[in-house]
């Protein structure tokens, strides 16, 4: 939150590829983030390279821009992201640390139904985008 309380940003965003901790995500998740974070940077228009990281701060002018957001459950994170990007906010990543070793399950949703939602989401988005610039176009 240092980058909200001393003005420089509107929203922070964890980044797990910037901790010390970076190289100990397991190679199926590592996979499996490379594609969701793809679809997720394209939807959202942003370059952040942890997109779906789940740790994000917000100054109280971006809450206000950012609890328009439509989705839920994981693709949430993709559509906080863009609304953010549409909005013109600071957006700053930090480093954080991750430990996967030895805690076992994660999460109770199975991953490939999670991975879909966070796709399904960046899909809509992009194709909202499309649509956007085609009326734009004709208009």
């Amino acid at each position: 939150v240092k980058p909200i309380i001393g003005g420089i940003a509107d929203m922070v965003v964890g980044s797990r590829y910037m901790g010390k901790n970076a190289l100990e995500i397991p190679l199926y998740r590592r996979m499996g983030m490379i594609l969701i974070n793809f679809f997720s940077r394209i939807g959202s228009n942003s370059v952040v390279k942890d997109p779906q990281s789940g740790f994000k701060a917000f100054s109280s002018n971006a809450l206000e821009t950012v609890i328009q957001v439509k989705a839920d459950g994981y693709g949430i994170e993709t559509e906080l992201l863009a609304l953010a990007m549409k909005s013109d906010l600071r957006i700053v990543e930090v480093p954080i640390n991750i430990r996967y070793n030895g805690i076992g399950k994660t999460s109770k949703k199975n991953p490939i139904l999670q991975g879909s939602e966070m796709i399904g989401t960046a899909l809509r988005l992009i194709i909202d985008n499309m649509r956007k610039q085609i009326n734009q176009t004709i208009k």
